[in-house]
């Protein structure tokens, strides 16, 4: 996975576009211009700083950004890597979709994944996650491993606040 978000982050933003925020956990040492570029006019007067940060991630600070994300999302250990899609009318509900595991099918798996995302996102707020997951099966089907879960209730701020 960490392959594929280095080689192809563009190719995957371009599929996200603007319908879809894709958090990464990664060193920017080696990033484009373009991307370091994107992110300045995200950051303005805070990118130097923010970008310091990120420049210290290691393979194990990235691990550990994961697996503390997954707590907190109420993901299971053995379901990473996975996206969780949240409705911003409730961040306290997700739809967590796991990665297919087979290198050679990321491309096919991604294309219609984002697909099924941008026609979720016409959906009224609040209602969104229900049509990505009919999406989902749309798609794929509700078969094994790959069936999305949901997690209702809870703690994204880890300190009882909501």
């Amino acid at each position: 996975m960490v392959e594929l978000m280095s080689q192809k982050s563009p190719w995957l933003h371009c599929l996200s576009n603007e319908d879809c925020l894709i958090y990464v956990f990664e060193n920017p040492s080696e990033w484009p211009d373009e991307w370091k570029r994107c992110w300045q006019e995200k950051y303005g007067s805070e990118f130097d700083k923010v970008y310091a940060e990120w420049q210290k991630i290691t393979p194990f600070t990235r691990t550990q950004k994961a697996y503390d994300l997954a707590d907190r999302f109420g993901v299971e250990k053995d379901h990473i890597p996975c996206m969780v899609f949240m409705d911003n009318s409730n961040k306290n509900r997700i739809l967590e979709i796991p990665f297919v595991s087979n290198k050679a099918d990321y491309h096919k798996y991604f294309s219609k994944l984002f697909a099924c995302v941008h026609n979720a996102v016409d959906a009224p707020s609040g209602s969104r996650l229900e049509k990505l997951q009919l999406e989902y099966y749309t798609q794929f089907g509700p078969i094994g491993f790959y069936r999305p879960r949901w997690r209702d209730g809870l703690n994204l701020y880890g300190n009882g606040a909501q």
